[in-house]
């Protein structure tokens, strides 16, 4: 054996018999003085990735969803424009229920005939004075002439075409006519949602024009049915029914609780 000896040192669990060996005593010190590295206990990471079949699937989830969603939302900014829709009306129904009154109680004209000339809302003089100018001074806001669903925004100018029309069966006739006369004033019509290149007044038919007239009927908008103002100042929503010939709606009756003339007879 050499002078030095061999030196042995056992290294615990690492191998339950092995032995290292050193002749040299300072190599042995270091060795005993590293640290032993144990092998890492983190799981390892899987670098799997979705599937194709499980892609299709959450498409399909996401398809589905939408489809029953989409037309919830749909309804509901639709009910919301609706009701936006019948705020106005009421607007248009108090203040045409104010004009009445300062005028001995009796309707405007529907008017677009040469006559007491009026400045518009921009500031342009007209000869013609139509019912939504008379009583726009009880308004005085022009946003209000403007039905939420509607694609024409009336902005002051010269028009026919603002989308709530007066009910020219009643408010057209020579001489005005007057409150008193109305049987049903509950259940006659004064405004409502309307439509068509005149649109300012409709009746009891859609009228599709003749001459230098133009087109005017109801105007179904909101949820297959239109908002009424009624002669005593009160709005309500009426289903209203479309010709699957014409296109064109048709316009509600005494069955439906409307009526169109002062009489009460149709």
């Amino acid at each position: 054996m050499p002078a030095q000896g061999r030196w042995h040192a056992h290294l615990g669990s690492l191998d339950s018999q092995a032995c290292v060996c050193y002749d040299n005593p300072r190599l042995l010190q270091a060795a005993l003085a590293a640290p032993v590295w144990k092998e890492s206990r983190m799981p390892k990471q899987s670098n799997r990735g979705f599937t194709l079949i499980e892609l299709l699937v959450v498409i399909a989830i996401i398809a589905i969803l939408a489809a029953i969603l989409f037309p919830v939302f749909a309804r509901a900014r639709e009910n919301a424009r609706k009701s936006n829709c019948q705020s106005n009306c009421k607007q248009l129904g108090m203040a045409l229920m104010q004009y009445i009154q300062d005028y001995d109680e009796t309707l405007p004209i529907l008017g677009w005939l040469p006559g007491d000339g009026v400045v518009w809302p921009n500031g342009k003089w007209d000869a013609c004075h139509p019912w939504h100018m008379r009583i726009y001074p009880y308004v005085k806001n022009t946003g209000v002439f403007n039905c939420p669903s509607a694609t024409y925004k009336w902005q002051g100018e010269v028009s026919q075409m603002i989308k709530y029309g007066a009910n020219s069966t009643l408010i057209a006739v020579t001489p005005p006519c007057t409150l008193a006369s109305i049987q049903r004033p509950a259940d006659t019509v004064a405004i409502a949602d309307s439509d068509g290149e005149a649109s300012y007044g409709i009746q009891q038919t859609p009228y599709l024009g003749s001459g230098s007239s133009k087109p005017r009927y109801l105007g179904v908008r909101h949820s297959d049915g239109a908002n009424f103002v009624f002669m005593d100042g009160h709005v309500k929503w009426v289903k209203v029914q479309v010709d699957p010939v014409t296109k064109l709606p048709v316009h509600p009756g005494p069955q439906q609780g409307v009526y169109w003339r002062a009489d009460g007879t149709s």
